[in-house]
């Protein structure tokens, strides 16, 4: 290997030889040893804006050689650091231009899932995008994310190009084990990703490289300003407004114009039906027909993509009350994609309603594993730690995502009901008037704390249940969610009325009717029972 690296360096013809020192330092660092031929990186780049003559050439092949041989020497001895699992840092947009970051951005999300695909230990995105233009030492960052390496990027766009460097760097030494730089013409942005993932492959892993060898022979041209609208709606799509979210699809929509054929726009549309319904701003009758049906034009255009897998999956299981249909998909979902966190997550949640609590627990480990620090995952994992009735595990989780999202009302509701499930009742009211405050619904914070006055904690609940209740004749609001109020009040009677509007409806949520805890004292009414037989759920 470290042969033929020297032989294309030593080429007669100067096109044949490697364009700059960088790129040759980095084909020998995949050859031998990174680490040792980092040393020599300094004086590389001395070199790197002038002519490599053979002469120099020459001596630094003599040089890195030698290094090579006796990093080779203390590997064989002592044992090499391996490089297990590692990170790739937010792009630094070195455009300066706070427009392009959604290019910087929908880049570094690529190269992860390229990465990823490969089997390579790399961390999700969603766990490393708090470290944008973090002031912490490598070392800290490393060791927060566990891993052994972090590879730091950043993005150059010009007016008919971009560029990109990567930079691998040891999260115990900081010291630089390799980098180099990759430019794309602005049409060929849409392979740059993969570009760089095989650089970074060759460069931690060099046997694991042919997977994205054949991806990039299996890439379609893609229209760049397709591309571009794409990465502008992945950009929108988990922002936190309906403003957002609607300027999501329209950049979806535009993609699609400009490229009917181009199958990560179609899985876009079909994500934003599936948002759209998990926040409530349509009814499942409205948003699944047209969330399934992207997902399908997507996958008939792009049989690989992961995205529709689990765009079907969550119709199947929350949509159509399919359970054999809806795990079919979430396991195709993982076997395209190992390292979809967030498919792991709510496959777990299915075995949990499906009674399967030992595989639950492993996807529910794995996706810890892939994404530790995201705070929505935090949050759906607390989930699945109430549905396997681990309720005071997930009270941990749920103040972790708190802690990183302090205004964000899903975790701080969450937090609430499983203190209450927990019995830490003083805490659960604590936990219920901070909800209240962060709900952005002060008609229900006032009702809330009218209830406390007059009956304590539980009058609370109650006052909250009624203002709910009553609040659903004017706006849309989840049955089930209003069960679950009347149910924390301790009034079976209205939560089983509630609970049998829901499933009319065909609310959502209703899968986790036998599992979750709240309803446990519910267990015993037949009406209960007949729910659960309706929807056959394998209680």
């Amino acid at each position: 290997m470290v042969e033929r690296v020297v032989e294309q360096a030593l080429a007669k013809v100067p096109a044949d030889r490697f364009a700059t020192a960088e790129e040759f330092a980095a084909a020998l660092a995949s050859a031998g040893s990174a680490r040792a031929i980092a040393l020599e990186r300094g004086r590389l780049r001395r070199v790197t804006r002038r002519r490599v003559t053979r002469r120099r050439v020459m001596g630094l092949i003599a040089g890195l050689l030698a290094v090579a041989a006796g990093s080779w020497w203390v590997a064989t001895r002592i044992g090499g650091p391996a490089i297990r699992r590692f990170a790739v840092l937010p792009f630094d947009n070195a455009t300066a231009d706070p427009a392009q970051a959604y290019l910087a951005d929908g880049v570094h999300e690529a190269l992860i899932s390229d990465l990823a695909n490969e089997g390579l230990g790399v961390i999700a995105r969603t766990s490393v995008v708090q470290y944008q233009r973090s002031a912490k030492p490598v070392r800290v960052i490393a060791r927060e994310l566990g891993v052994d390496a972090l590879v730091e990027t950043s993005l150059t766009r010009t007016r008919d190009s971009v560029t990109v460097h990567a930079r691998l760097v040891d999260g115990r030494t900081e010291q630089y084990l390799w980098s180099h730089a990759y430019g794309a013409s602005l049409a060929q942005v849409p392979s740059l990703a993969l570009t760089v993932a095989r650089g970074i492959a060759g460069a931690i892993a060099p046997k694991r490289m042919s997977g994205i060898h054949r991806a990039m022979g299996q890439q379609r041209p893609v229209d760049p300003e397709a591309y571009d609208d794409y990465l502008k709606g992945r950009s929108y799509l988990h922002r936190p407004t309906p403003t957002d979210l609607a300027t999501a699809r329209d950049y979806f929509e535009r993609a699609i114009a400009r490229d009917s054929s181009y199958a990560p726009a179609w899985a876009g549309i079909s994500e934003y039906w599936t948002t759209a319904r998990q926040r409530g701003y349509f009814t499942p009758q409205e948003a699944t027909p047209p969330s399934e049906a992207a997902a399908y034009k997507a996958l008939a255009l792009d049989s690989m993509l992961a995205e529709p897998d689990f765009a079907l999956a969550g119709a199947k299981v929350y949509g159509e009350w399919d359970w054999q249909g809806g795990e079919r998909e979430y396991r195709r979902a993982i076997a395209l994609q190992p390292d979809f966190a967030q498919a792991r997550a709510f496959y777990a949640h299915l075995l949990c309603i499906l009674h399967r609590p030992r595989e639950a627990t492993q996807q529910l480990e794995r996706v810890r594993e892939l994404d530790p620090l995201d705070p929505l995952l935090a949050w759906i994992n607390g989930a699945t730690l109430v549905l396997l009735g681990r309720s005071g595990d997930a009270i941990g989780l749920y103040r972790e995502a708190l802690a990183r999202s302090p205004n964000n009302p899903a975790p701080a509701f969450l937090l609430w009901s499983a203190l209450d499930l927990g019995g830490r009742f003083p805490q659960a009211d604590s936990a219920l008037q901070r909800w209240a405050e962060v709900s952005g619904d002060s008609g229900l914070a006032s009702a809330i704390a009218r209830g406390h006055r007059q009956g304590g904690y539980l009058g609370a609940v109650r006052t909250g249940a009624d203002y709910e209740a009553a609040r659903s004749h004017t706006t849309f609001v989840h049955a089930w969610d209003i069960a679950i109020w009347y149910a924390t009040a301790r009034d079976n009677a209205d939560a089983m009325t509630w609970l049998e509007r829901a499933y009319t409806e065909h609310d959502p949520t209703m899968p986790y009717l036998e599992v979750h805890p709240r309803f446990n004292q519910l267990h015993d009414d037949p009406r209960f029972k007949e729910l659960v037989r309706r929807m056959k759920l394998p209680g």
